[in-house]
C-alpha cells in the first residue's frame, strides 16, 4: 500500500538527527528509500542476505572478542567459530543447508588466512566513531582496526557480497574513506592506514589507501549529501536492480508498479526522440526491478530444491537440471593437436590459446602482494598493450551533464 509522509515532513521539513555512512549510501541509491527508512520510519523487513551478512559479522565479532580476552597470541578457533555460527543462525532465523555450509566455509577460511593473531596488536573490534562534519555528527563503527607494528594501522570491514568490488570501487569507496577519517581522529599518532575490505565469499583483501585531499573531498561529499537530504522535496524512488534488497520494496509504489510492467510513459510517435528516450529508461528500470526479482525468486526454489527433486509449483515443475561447461586443458589438447596435424607448436598457440580474463585477474592480485606496486602498474600496462582487443557497437544510455 502506498504511504505518505508525517505532517512534521511535509510542514515544517526533515532534520537530521546525524549522519552515517548507511545514511548517505541509502540516499544515493534511492531517496525514496530513505524517506521511508528515515522520515516515515516504516519498519524493516531485512531479507536472508542481510540477515545473513548480519550474523556472520556478529560471529566474527564474538569470536575476536574472546580471542583478545583470552591474551594469547595463537590461531582464532575454529571450533567456537562454528559454535557461534550455529547460535548466529538460529538467532536470525535463517535456512538452507547450502548457506548454512556456506557460512562455515567462509569462517574456516577467514581463521586459516588470519593465522596467529596478537591480542595485542587488536586496536579495536566494533570501534564506535563520531566526527563533526560541517554542522552534521557523522557517526558508525568500525568491524576491525589492527596495529602492525610499523606505525601502520589496518583499518578492515567485512563483507560478505557476492561479486567482488572493482579496483576503482575500491579505491573511491566512501564508506572507507570515512572510516580513515575517523582512524586519523581515533589513532593520531599512526603514520599510515591501510584501508581494507575482507570479501569473505571469495577468501580474498582489496587493499587501498586515501590521501589528505582525498579524504577533505569525501567529507565535503558527505556534508552536500547531508544537505541534500534535508532540502530535496521530492525523494523520488529511482529503480534499479537493488530493489530486490531493499528493505521497503513492499511499501514502495514504484516497486510494486515495476513488477506489474506498469510505465509512467507510452511513445505515441517514434519520431519524438525525448519521448522515445523517456520511455526507454522507464521500461529500462522496469526490467532491471523484474530481472533482480526474477533472479532472487529462482534463489529461494533452488534452496528449496536441495531437499527435494522436483517442485510442482503454480502448473510448473522445477528440478536442477545439470549443465555441461567443456574446458580443454591446454597441455594435453596442445600435445594432441601437434600430433596429430604436424602443425609446429606456435603456431597451434596461437590459434587456439587465450587467457580467461578472469583467471589472469586472480593471479595477479596474487602475485601483486609480493611485488612493488611500480613493478605492478608497468606489468599490468604490458599485459594490456599485448591484448587483442574486439571492438562490438553497443548503444550507451547515461545520465547526461548538459
Amino acid at each position: 500500500m502506498r504511504t505518505r509522509a508525517p505532517a512534521f515532513y511535509t510542514r515544517m521539513g526533515f532534520s537530521n538527527t546525524h549522519l552515517s555512512y548507511s545514511r548517505v549510501e541509502r540516499y544515493e541509491q534511492c531517496p525514496h528509500a530513505f524517506r521511508l527508512h528515515y522520515v516515515d520510519r516504516l519498519p524493516t523487513d531485512p531479507g536472508p542476505e542481510l540477515r545473513f551478512g548480519k550474523a556472520m559479522h556478529r560471529v566474527l565479532e564474538h569470536l575476536l572478542r574472546d580471542h583478545v580476552r583470552a591474551g594469547q597470541t595463537a590461531a582464532l578457533s575454529l571450533e567456537h567459530a562454528e559454535h557461534l555460527w550455529q547460535l548466529a543462525w538460529r538467532d536470525e532465523g535463517l535456512v538452507g543447508v547450502g548457506a548454512f555450509y556456506e557460512g562455515l566455509r567462509m569462517l574456516a577460511a577467514f581463521v586459516r588466512r588470519e593465522g596467529a593473531v596478537d591480542p595485542a596488536s587488536v586496536l579495536g573490534i566494533e570501534q564506535p566513531f563520531e566526527l563533526q562534519v560541517g554542522r552534521f555528527r557523522l557517526v558508525g563503527a568500525i568491524d576491525r582496526v589492527d596495529s602492525l607494528g610499523d606505525g601502520t594501522i589496518r583499518v578492515r570491514d567485512y563483507k560478505t557480497n557476492r561479486l567482488l568490488f572493482s579496483r576503482a570501487e575500491v579505491a573511491e569507496s566512501l564508506q572507507l574513506s570515512i572510516y580513515a577519517m575517523a582512524a586519523r581522529e581515533l589513532w593520531p599518532w599512526a603514520e599510515r592506514i591501510e584501508l581494507q575490505y575482507d570479501m569473505l565469499r571469495h577468501d580474498m583483501v582489496l587493499r587501498s589507501s586515501r590521501t589528505s585531499d582525498e579524504l577533505d573531498a569525501a567529507r565535503r561529499y558527505v556534508e552536500t549529501i547531508g544537505e541534500r537530504t534535508e532540502t530535496d522535496a521530492e525523494l523520488a524512488p529511482r529503480l534499479s536492480a537493488r530493489c530486490v534488497h531493499c528493505d521497503h520494496k513492499e511499501q514502495c509504489v514504484a516497486y510494486g508498479a515495476a513488477l506489474a510492467g506498469k510505465r509512467t510513459a507510452v511513445t505515441a510517435d517514434d519520431g519524438d526522440l525525448e519521448a522515445v528516450a523517456r520511455e526507454r529508461e522507464a521500461v529500462a528500470c522496469i526490467a532491471k526491478a523484474a530481472y533482480a526479482r526474477k533472479e532472487h525468486l529462482e534463489q529461494v526454489i533452488r534452496a528449496r530444491l536441495e531437499d527435494h527433486e522436483h517442485l510442482d509449483l503454480a502448473g510448473m515443475r522445477y528440478e536442477v537440471v545439470p549443465t555441461c561447461r567443456v574446458e580443454y586443458a591446454l597441455e594435453p589438447t596442445l600435445a594432441a593437436l601437434e600430433e596429430a596435424t604436424w602443425l609446429p607448436r606456435e603456431k597451434l598457440v596461437a590459434r587456439v590459446a587465450t587467457v580467461d580474463r578472469d583467471a589472469l585477474r586472480a593471479l595477479l592480485d596474487e602475485v601483486g602482494k609480493a611485488l612493488p606496486r611500480s613493478r605492478m602498474l608497468l606489468l599490468r600496462a604490458e599485459l594490456d598493450a599485448r591484448a587483442d582487443r574486439t571492438i562490438t557497437p553497443r548503444l550507451s544510455a547515461r545520465r547526461s551533464r548538459r
